[in-house]
């Protein structure tokens, strides 16, 4: 599984990158937790656990507020198919 990556920001203005490598490499189902402060926010990122049928799922809680981010991709395109309508 490779590490989440990705950007957090206290400042507008000012960011710092941060990656979610595996706490146990000897899960089954491989957890991956990050906690960052965010201002006055605290936030924990999650992965690995929940939505595994999914190709990426992000579980994000900041003080109690908790949103589950989930993306499902096909490896190879249709042909002649450069977008995907949502309607």
């Amino acid at each position: 599984m490779r590490p989440l990556v990705g950007m957090a920001s206290s400042l507008p203005c000012a960011r710092r990158s941060f990656i979610l490598e595996p706490e146990n490499h000897m899960s089954l189902f491989n957890k991956v937790t990050k906690t960052f402060q965010w201002g006055d926010h605290t936030v924990t990122m999650e992965t690995g656990e929940i939505a595994r049928q999914s190709s990426g799922a992000v579980l994000l809680d900041m003080d109690g507020t908790t949103v589950l981010a989930t993306v499902v991709a096909r490896t190879e395109a249709k042909a002649g198919q450069d977008f995907f309508p949502l309607t």
